[in-house]
């Protein structure tokens, strides 16, 4: 099976786990989002994309949610962010590389709340 899908859906929840933290300052997060999500679910509201993407657009901004259905929907490929991973890691684009950034361990912290 090709494994693909799944580590562009694991990036890009990186991604919309970093952008909701910035949004608030570092008071919600992804998870925040998937409980809403959730419960939404449960009062028998369909989920689907249009609807995740609504969500992420209320946590976020309508550009990253116009940014993010480019990537989801359409299919463009995409690199996250550098400070995607911060203060963990530390993300860079490799010379010569594909295009895709490398993450390296830049400092010793303890980090909390990381997917």
């Amino acid at each position: 099976m090709n494994q693909l899908p799944y580590q562009r859906g694991a990036l890009l929840a990186l991604w919309v786990d970093s952008e909701v933290r910035r949004a608030s300052a570092g008071q919600r997060n992804l998870d925040h989002l998937m409980r809403a999500l959730v419960a939404r679910g449960r009062t028998g509201e369909r989920v689907n994309t249009d609807m995740l993407l609504t969500l992420i657009q209320s946590e976020t901004s309508a550009g990253f949610a116009r940014e993010l259905r480019r990537m989801v929907v359409e299919g463009f490929p995409f690199e996250l962010p550098v400070g995607v991973l911060a203060p963990c890691m530390e993300g860079r684009a490799k010379p010569g590389g594909q295009g895709a950034a490398s993450f390296e361990i830049a400092r010793r912290e303890t980090c909390a709340g990381v997917l």
